[in-house]
């Protein structure tokens, strides 16, 4: 992961080795853990939806962070959290820390 000149924005990289430009769109907290929600700024949203993706975060120091797929056994549990954070049906989602 690198970060670039906006600390909204970071390039990711695929299995494949392909530069994926991200833009940060909230970090929230589930159980404990950290999630990002990421969207991908190349490209164009079909009728103003955009696509989000969600990774975990690995807090390396106090300087690195790390983002990793979502444990398989959780991502129904994350997907379902963010769709109601993003909806918002969850209003303060500081209480589900």
């Amino acid at each position: 992961m690198n970060e670039n000149e906006n600390d909204n924005q970071i390039t990711l990289y695929d299995d494949d080795g392909n530069e994926l430009n991200m833009e940060i769109l909230e970090y929230f907290l589930l159980k404990g853990q950290e999630y990002v929600m990421l969207t991908d700024m190349d490209t164009e949203p079909a009728e103003g939806d955009i696509d989000i993706f969600l990774m975990q975060v690995n807090i390396l120091d106090d300087e690195m962070e790390e983002f990793v797929p979502i444990d398989p056994e959780k991502e129904d549990e994350v997907y379902a959290f963010a769709e109601k954070l993003v909806s918002g049906e969850i209003e303060n989602p500081d209480e589900f820390y």
